[in-house]
């Protein structure tokens, strides 16, 4: 049972960081400061980090 857990979360985990690295180049693409890092390849579980600069007028 755990194993077939641990593999959904390493799944879910990686959507999430190519979701986020998606967001991050779009924003990037309209001209939004936007970076998204992923642990190691992005695809070993681990997550990732992303921050964007929204403004003062957000």
């Amino acid at each position: 049972m755990f194993p077939r857990l641990a593999e959904h979360y390493r799944s879910v985990v990686q959507d999430l960081v190519m979701s986020l690295q998606a967001l991050a180049s779009g924003l990037k693409e309209a001209g939004v400061t936007a970076s998204c890092y992923s642990c190691g390849d992005g695809r070993d579980g681990h997550g990732a980090s992303f921050v964007a600069d929204l403004g003062d007028s957000h």
